[in-house]
């Protein structure tokens, strides 16, 4: 007969990275995603915005809404979106807060120099999908210029 120590051993470190993962998907602190529209397609949890026909060059926003979608481990509280880019004053985002794209709650873009936007929403009432998608939506009808968003920042907590 053996001995049972490294069998109990692998049963430790398998125990610890099953418990490790539980907990990363609790995400009892938050969650912080940066997401760089310039390289498309290369965040997991942040959509590049939507649809295509309404972004030049995947940050120049040419027509609105534009959507952006984050995938979330669960539902959170609160989430702090901050954009960088330019003309960003006065820009609008809604938080989708049911099924249909016609239900939303808006926000206002903070951006007192036009090139740093930060918003703050209160995700309570917020629709997830299927997917656990938060559904973030970009109005700039007003504004005589295009807006451009380069990077952002979404955090989500409680």
């Amino acid at each position: 007969m053996g001995s049972k120590i490294p069998y109990i051993i692998v049963g430790f470190l398998v125990c610890c990275f099953f418990g490790w993962v539980a907990w990363v998907n609790l995400a009892p602190y938050g969650v912080i995603y940066e997401k760089d529209f310039t390289q498309p397609g290369t965040h997991a949890f942040v959509s590049d915005f939507t649809p295509g026909d309404r972004v030049q060059k995947f940050t120049t926003l040419v027509k609105d809404p534009v959507y952006m979608h984050v995938r979330a481990p669960r539902s959170f509280a609160t989430a702090q979106l901050t954009l960088f880019g330019s003309l960003l004053d006065p820009m609008r985002v809604a938080v989708q807060t049911g099924p249909t794209r016609d239900e939303f709650a808006l926000y206002t873009v903070d951006a007192p120099t036009g090139e740093r936007g930060e918003v703050t929403i209160p995700l309570h009432g917020a629709y997830r999908d299927s997917e656990g998608r938060y559904t973030f939506i970009f109005a700039f009808a007003d504004q005589e210029t295009n807006p451009e968003i380069i990077h952002a920042t979404v955090q989500l907590y409680d």
